[in-house]
């Protein structure tokens, strides 16, 4: 599914709500699996929110440790750790991270489809 993501925090801090108004946040598909995970060598629940036309890409960092706290039609809040990466190979320190997710309405999605149409299309 795809949605219009939030990010509710900033390092662990909530963020106001006055200056989440200003931002449009982020359109991504969503992800949510069962991973082991090297760091604390167990298996978790990782969300990850990545593009449309690269699934490999993610649009923001992973959630571990994730829960969908809330789910409606209109809206959806994932709340779950968010790492860090400081230097390549050391433990990441981990912050809070709530995501708010707004379904796609079906006009923003036609015209995604669209422009990666004519984007693939041979000129």
């Amino acid at each position: 599914m795809q949605f219009r993501t939030q990010l509710l925090r900033q390092k662990g801090v909530l963020i106001p709500r006055h200056h989440l108004a200003r931002t449009g946040g982020v359109v991504g598909e969503f992800r949510l699996s069962e991973e082991r995970d090297r760091e604390t060598v167990r298996t978790l629940r990782v969300a990850r929110l990545v593009r449309v036309d690269a699934p490999t890409e993610e649009v923001v960092p992973a959630l571990f440790d994730a829960a969908v706290i809330y789910a409606a039609p209109n809206c959806w809040t994932v709340t779950g750790r968010e790492r860090e990466e400081v230097v390549k190979g050391l433990a990441e320190p981990a912050h809070l991270q709530s995501w708010w997710m707004k379904p796609l309405p079906l006009e923003e999605l036609l015209e995604l489809r669209r422009a990666r149409v004519t984007k693939l299309s041979p000129k």
